[in-house]
């Protein structure tokens, strides 16, 4: 039996979960689904039952780029920003506005989340240590508060999801913070 503490149920929080296997491209095998046998519980491993007011993975993520050219996006933008922040400091230029901001922190936000996700059902299957699973969950769960930090200190100025982040539970256990973040990357690729 596969077993890793790093995902426990989301109703009882019994780490005793029986995985449901399924063959992917590369010859290996994924997790579809897993089942507590503690409580009985059922979920997709892209849903999150924990917050069902958000979109799931799949939804929220379903025209993402891959995780590659994500990163090397975010990497990009991370040296505009800086190339634009030292120009406005020596002249007259343009420094980022809020927008371009929040666009960045949600897109942070939401490569840690799925980041996290994927890194959790590796570990769970063995292909991952504890502390990298551990350690991405703690990025994910840290610039998924950045960006409602964010929104909370602009009066949710830039929010064009259904729930604004005053909600009750984003800030809470249970992946609210994370939550928050599928609920608005879905509202902003949406957009584009």
């Amino acid at each position: 039996m596969l077993t890793n503490p790093s995902i426990p149920c989301p109703q009882c929080h019994s780490l005793d979960l029986v995985p449901v296997l399924t063959p992917n491209n590369t010859g290996g095998q994924d997790i579809e689904e897993f089942t507590c046998r503690t409580c009985r519980l059922t979920w997709k491993t892209f849903e999150d039952p924990q917050f069902p007011a958000a979109p799931n993975y799949r939804i929220a993520y379903a025209h993402a780029p891959q995780m590659e050219d994500e990163e090397l996006a975010l990497l990009l933008m991370v040296g505009d920003k800086g190339t634009r922040n030292a120009a406005a400091a020596a002249t007259d230029g343009s420094a980022p506005g809020l927008d371009e901001q929040r666009q960045h922190l949600l897109r942070i936000a939401a490569y840690w989340d799925r980041r996290a996700h994927a890194m959790a059902l590796s570990g769970f299957m063995g292909l991952a240590l504890d502390e990298d699973v551990d350690r991405a969950k703690a990025k994910a769960v840290q610039s998924a508060f950045e960006l409602l930090k964010h929104d909370l200190n602009h009066d949710a100025e830039h929010v064009d999801a259904p729930f604004a982040p005053t909600a009750p539970g984003w800030g809470g256990e249970g992946g609210g913070p994370r939550a928050y973040v599928r609920q608005e990357y879905k509202a902003w690729r949406g957009q584009q």
